[in-house]
């Protein structure tokens, strides 16, 4: 098959070269800008190898890939991602023993909270006691569900970090078939359907995490799940009890883990349910979505979730500039970050986050993110070109993804966390469908403008370094 015969979905060598032309100028510029305060270098050559390594691999299996028969194709895609995601959990553990001294990440707050409470828990639950809210005073409860799954794993394993991280291995390979099932109920095309499989399954983003006892791999999943579930019950008519039960399920798990985010699940059930079919059947799709959002709205409403919806809502309008208040006057802060507000946030929620280069303290965690930030940032142009394409050709079908992954970045934009990665990689699942079905659908002439996109990226990411920098000086 030569170049002119390939589907324009095709990762072309050409494409891999620019890409690869760009991460070497970008790297190379911003460490001739800021060699003083460059962090170190095998951070960057790791950073540089992942994000060529990702395109070139895309590209290669893609071509192998496309023609195999369905099942073999989700056999390999999950075995893979399995490997992967596997040896990523053995690696990492050795490599933070070696960096930290401990089996954690670099400042490791938020895992070793979960890592002691979960210990607590294992021990009452060890002990047949149950009664969870008892000796859990003091934690949110949308931080007590991976409390508690992470001290039920302690409970049957003892609290081992390397059993704990290899199910969250498989959840994230799990994760990976429920996205190519997702494409393939928003746009059956088989480019669209495997660019976001094997996409999921290379994503570097989705590994790091699962070096630590962080519940981003756990949310990751059940977000997808709730996806997933969501178009079976409604678009695909399967209401059985058993779909049902485990959409609510995964929902109700979802305000354990992260409030905003399973709101946002809610507003999308609702909103896919009024848009996903012609008028007929959408009567029963509203009526059926109705009465799932009267008996879970009544739960909430009466439980602590309801709560937390509240204060949330209370603090909205002022939390982000807060933040950026104490950002800019904290140690190590930078005085920019006054300057920040949603508009600037909403104008680069799609692109973000972005690599960063500079030495600032305690943010060593993000060095191993410059490759999977450099890869979100390439595949931002098709994120685009796939939401444009969607609105215009298929909104019926993909408008779940443009409530929940869109809905939940625009949420995210007025909040203190519009550029953390940590915060992004909820979305990332849906983000990645978006983008297949623009590499797919986009044209000759608009690949045009890709070389354009990322001379701006490249101008970004610098101008994004000197400001991280230049408000600490």
């Amino acid at each position: 098959m030569n170049e002119m015969e390939k589907p324009y979905g095709f990762w072309s060598r050409k494409i891999v070269l620019y890409i690869i032309a760009f991460l070497i100028v970008t790297i190379f510029v911003n460490w001739y800008l800021f060699h003083e305060n460059f962090i170190p270098w095998p951070f960057i050559v790791c950073g540089f190898l992942v994000a060529a390594g990702y395109f070139m691999m895309l590209n290669k299996l893609l071509h192998k890939w496309l023609q195999l028969p369905e099942k073999d194709f989700i056999k390999r895609l999950f075995l893979s991602a399995l490997v992967i995601r596997v040896l990523a959990v053995v690696f990492f553990y050795f490599f933070f023993i070696a960096a930290t001294g401990i089996a954690f990440e670099y400042n490791p707050v938020d895992s070793l909270f979960y890592h002691r409470t979960a210990q607590k828990i294992a021990d009452h639950f060890q002990q047949g006691d149950f009664q969870v809210m008892s000796y859990t005073a003091g934690i949110t409860f949308s931080d007590l569900g991976f409390n508690i799954y992470l001290g039920a794993l302690y409970a049957l394993f003892g609290p081992s970090l390397i059993i704990t991280r290899l199910i969250a291995a498989g959840l994230s390979s799990l994760t990976v078939v429920l996205v190519y099932r997702i494409a393939k109920n928003i746009d059956a095309t088989p480019l669209v359907t495997r660019t976001a499989g094997i996409s999921a399954m290379l994503l570097p983003n989705f590994l790091v995490y699962l070096g630590s006892q962080l519940k981003e791999t756990l949310m990751v999943f059940l977000i997808t799940a709730f996806v997933y579930l969501t178009i079976t019950i409604i678009r695909n008519q399967k209401r059985s009890a058993m779909n049902i039960a485990l959409l609510l399920s995964v929902l109700f798990s979802l305000f354990m883990i992260r409030t905003v985010l399973a709101s946002i699940a809610v507003f999308t059930l609702a909103g896919y349910g009024a848009v996903s079919h012609p008028s007929k059947r959408r009567i029963i799709n509203m009526a059926v979505t109705v009465l799932l959002l009267a008996g879970f709205g009544y739960i909430i409403l009466h439980s602590q979730i309801g709560v937390e919806i509240a204060e949330f809502l209370s603090k909205a309008g002022t939390s982000q500039s807060d933040n950026m208040r104490f950002r800019a006057e904290r140690d190590f802060g930078n005085k920019y970050a006054l300057m920040a507000g949603i508009p600037l946030f909403i104008s680069i929620i799609l692109m973000a986050p972005f690599p960063s280069f500079v030495y600032v303290p305690f943010q060593e965690f993000i060095w191993l993110l410059v490759g999977g930030n450099f890869i979100r940032n390439i595949y931002a142009f098709f994120l685009i070109v796939g939401i444009v394409y969607s609105i215009r050709h298929n909104f019926r079908n993909a408008s779940i993804l443009l409530f929940y992954a869109i809905g939940y970045l625009l949420v995210l934009a007025s909040s203190p966390f519009a550029i953390s990665e940590r915060f992004h990689l909820p979305a990332v699942p849906g983000l990645l469908i978006l983008a297949a079905i623009g590499i797919t659908h986009s044209t000759t002439h608009l690949r045009k403008y890709f070389s354009l996109y990322l001379f701006f990226i490249f101008l970004v990411i610098t101008g994004w370094n000197y400001i991280k920098l230049s408000g600490r000086l």
